[in-house]
């Protein structure tokens, strides 16, 4: 009777545990899309350090307006390279109130040991990672305002 006891117990928790991890993941708000001087593009989010490692490296190819944007945890200058990526990008620098502070246009892939890097000039919270050419395309320029 008491081991019936101790595994309803041991049920209910995780069935309590279990519904609040649901709950958990429906409510958390999902970025998706960023949007830049009226423009819509279509973004993966690279929030860990992980993620932040591989970016986009060995992708073949990049859908037209789609990017990666790499979410921090503070303000600091950031610092990028393009080893193992195989397509030319743009990249984006945004402080923390989601203005552009930077931007690096066709920074080349490589395939090196040694590559080059591409730094923030100011403090960036966020990256955005766009095909190379995006920006001259679209009239980006810095202290323009992104929208999530």
């Amino acid at each position: 009777m008491k081991a019936n006891k101790i595994l309803l117990f041991l049920l209910l928790i995780s069935i309590t545990l279990i519904l609040l991890y649901i709950n958990f993941f429906e409510n958390k708000q999902e970025i998706n899309q960023v949007i830049i001087n009226n423009i819509t593009i279509k973004i993966e989010i690279a929030d860990s350090p992980k993620e932040h490692a591989e970016g986009l490296m060995y992708r073949a190819s990049l859908d037209k307006n789609s990017g990666m944007l790499f979410i921090f945890e503070d303000e600091k200058i950031r610092s990028f390279w393009m080893k193992n990526t195989l397509i030319p990008l743009d990249i984006i620098f945004l402080d923390k109130d989601l203005k552009i502070i930077n931007i690096v246009e066709n920074a080349l892939p490589c395939q090196e040991d040694q590559c080059d890097t591409y730094e923030s000039s100011l403090p960036a919270q966020l990256v955005l990672e766009l095909n190379a050419g995006f920006v001259e395309e679209n009239h980006i320029n810095v202290r323009d305002n992104v929208t999530i």
